[in-house]
């Protein structure tokens, strides 16, 4: 699931992780008070009693100089947090259900006395990734993920289920039509836009890559449908799940027993060209970095074994294991170079092509 941490400014994943990768569960802690207004007493004992010790949630100077207080115990582990409580995280929408608290401390204080325990306030995840179909991803994937999107109904088609039956489907960009309203009906639309636009644009993005889009069902809502439409009757409850067991059934056609042109092979076939086209990309424009440092720079490949180069040191064989591995990266970059003189990886694709970029772990 996904939450967004409104005092951090940035979406975080749930569970936190809490690895050699990524480190973000440690340094939040819950207060028992806090936690007992909001969820049963069985599970916020359950919680206290699977605290992490107060010790690993930093080195002994931090804790020395932040003391906690009583009240206040670090989350479990990840895989011991429990799901009610990661729902409540990530579906906490503003003004419907309050925000979570959670504590921090705030160690790029200067003073030491003003490290102290701090509270964070979570909201909604669909604040910052509203539909997260990039956390069910993998450059060559193993097994087919699915999800369901529910959208607005489209001005010429009634609501239901719209999934592609053709590997160029669902690749239009999606319209928000701003209606033509008189003074401060149409101020408060635009403005509505900009915060719908703001949040969304990566999800909407995604949603029409290829590898993404064959595998995401559209459910189109009536207006009294879904959302924030918390007085629905027993037609309308069914009516929305009857939509998700349609998208259900098509899925397992699909990808199951193979009944569309769109099927497990197909979708394997369409995400090998996206990822080796955005791999070939990236490898020749790394291999034009090495082969052409600034004047006075030191080329890539010497950096590995530079005296002038302190931070980070090698470890073990990470050196060696280094070196091979820009040596194959650049050899293979030149033979792509060689072989597709003039046409790259990417041409006669699928579209929109793929890019491959660093980005900060969530």
């Amino acid at each position: 699931m996904i939450t967004t941490c409104l005092t951090h400014g940035r979406p975080y994943r749930l569970p936190f992780r809490d690895d050699d990768q990524v480190r973000e569960n440690k340094p939040f802690f819950f207060s028992e008070r806090d936690f007992r207004q909001l969820f049963p007493a069985s599970v916020v004992d359950w919680m206290v009693e699977h605290a992490r010790p107060i010790e690993a949630n930093g080195s002994g100077e931090q804790s020395r100089s932040a003391p906690i207080p009583p009240g206040f115990f670090p989350l479990p582990p990840p895989d011991e947090l429990p799901v009610v409580v990661a729902v409540r995280l990530s579906i906490s929408f503003p003004v419907l259900l309050s925000a979570v608290p959670l504590y921090a401390i705030d160690f790029s204080r200067k003073e030491v006395a003003n490290r102290r325990v701090e509270r964070c306030w979570f909201s909604d995840g669909g604040i910052s990734s509203n539909f997260p179909v990039h956390f069910f991803d993998a450059a060559f994937p193993r097994w087919p993920t699915f999800g369901i999107d529910l959208v607005d109904t489209h001005p010429d088609y009634g609501a239901g289920v719209y999934v592609p039956d053709s590997n160029v489907g669902a690749v239009q960009v999606k319209w928000r039509h701003l209606k033509e309203r008189p003074g401060s009906a149409a101020l408060a639309d635009f403005l509505t836009t900009i915060v719908l636009t703001a949040k969304d644009w990566s999800d909407n993005a995604q949603c029409r890559m290829p590898g993404f889009r064959d595998r995401i069902a559209q459910v189109s809502l009536d207006p009294a449908d879904g959302g924030l439409n918390l007085q629905m009757d027993k037609e309308q409850i069914t009516r929305v799940a009857d939509y998700g067991r349609e998208a259900g059934r098509i899925f397992v056609d699909r990808f199951y027993h193979g009944r569309s042109s769109l099927n497990w092979e197909n979708h394997r076939q369409v995400r090998l060209r996206s990822s080796l086209a955005s791999i070939e990309e990236w490898l020749i424009k790394a291999e034009q970095g090495c082969a052409n440092p600034q004047p006075g720079d030191l080329a890539y490949d010497q950096l590995i074994d530079s005296p002038a180069a302190p931070s980070y040191a090698w470890k073990g064989n990470q050196a060696g294991a280094a070196a091979a591995l820009m040596a194959e990266m650049r050899a293979t970059a030149k033979r792509l170079l060689r072989l597709l003189s003039s046409d790259r990886m990417a041409a006669g694709g699928p579209r929109p092509s793929a890019e491959l970029r660093h980005r900060p772990r969530v």
